[in-house]
């Protein structure tokens, strides 16, 4: 059966590389288009076109006679994952969820910078944005773990990274925070009510 993979993680888990090395998957990144069409990492001005050119691939690429099409996103949050369930549903494919490690925080952190910054040393016309920890912190209180009611075929759970030591996760974020969060997805514009 066709197959519709939703990579879900924190930047730094792994999910980039993991898909990479699934040379014959059709893959759709934000992190791709932001980077190959408008020059930068991140950039607030142009993350509505990121948004809308994401979207129509992801439909595009659910649509085409591929055997598997890959999201590689955060898809940190329930809701943005039911979206892709039901785009795997209507378009024939099988959900498949693929859940990264969000342990050790510190690790994950330090190598996000550490690809920043060589991409930074490598590509000259890339505009590298600040990753402040904050930032980070707010993107792992967000996180809602994969569940099995959420209608996925199979959740596959990635190999965590090594263990060091001394190293926790911060504390859930609040209901408040999450919802504010959730209020800034946008729905995959074929789902939009």
């Amino acid at each position: 059966m066709r197959q519709f993979v939703v990579l879900v993680g924190l930047p730094g888990s792994g999910k980039t590389a993991y898909q990479q090395k699934k040379s014959k998957w059709a893959v759709v990144s934000r992190d791709n288009i932001r980077r190959s069409i408008f020059g930068y990492t991140y950039e607030p001005a142009v993350e509505d076109a990121v948004e809308r050119i994401f979207s129509t691939a992801v439909i595009e690429a659910a649509e085409s006679s591929v055997d598997t099409v890959c999201v590689d996103d955060l898809n940190l949050l329930r809701n943005e994952r039911s979206a892709y369930v039901e785009l795997a549903r209507i378009t024939g494919r099988e959900p498949v969820a693929v859940a990264f490690p969000c342990d050790p925080v510190d690790e994950l952190y330090r190598l996000v910078r550490r690809e920043l910054e060589g991409l930074k040393a490598s590509r000259s016309r890339l505009h590298v944005s600040a990753f402040p920890r904050d930032r980070f912190d707010a993107m792992l209180r967000c996180y809602e773990a994969v569940h099995p009611d959420e209608g996925f075929v199979r959740i596959l759970k990635e190999d965590a990274l090594p263990i060091v030591s001394g190293i926790t996760a911060p504390e859930p974020a609040p209901r408040k925070e999450r919802k504010r969060r959730q209020e800034k997805q946008h729905p995959i514009p074929l789902f939009a009510g």
